[in-house]
């Protein structure tokens, strides 16, 4: 999805929450990050990964233009993402 499709960007969303200082990175069994856990979160910075997210979008309203400027309009009163990995889905209850 990407943040320009309403996914949160969740080092602003958090006091706890930092860009990640490393170098190369993998998304492989994540779904966001990874990032760095700062104080007071844990005792000294720790890299963290999310691997499972919940979104809810209400009213939803949805444009498409083409290039001879026809549009076509779509409404939904509610949509449920769930974004989460192979592995999370297991340790689900």
């Amino acid at each position: 999805l990407g943040s320009y499709l309403g996914f949160p960007n969740f080092v602003d969303l958090s006091p706890t929450l930092d860009n990640w200082p490393g170098g190369c990175g993998s998304s492989i069994g994540t779904v966001a990050g990874p990032y760095n856990l700062i104080p007071p979160a844990v005792p000294s910075p720790k890299t963290v990964a999310i691997t499972y997210v919940d979104l809810e979008f209400q009213g939803v309203k949805v444009t498409l233009y083409d290039k001879v400027g026809a549009t076509a309009v779509a409404n939904y009163p509610d949509i449920r993402i769930v974004m989460t990995t192979s592995k999370e889905q297991i340790a689900l209850p």
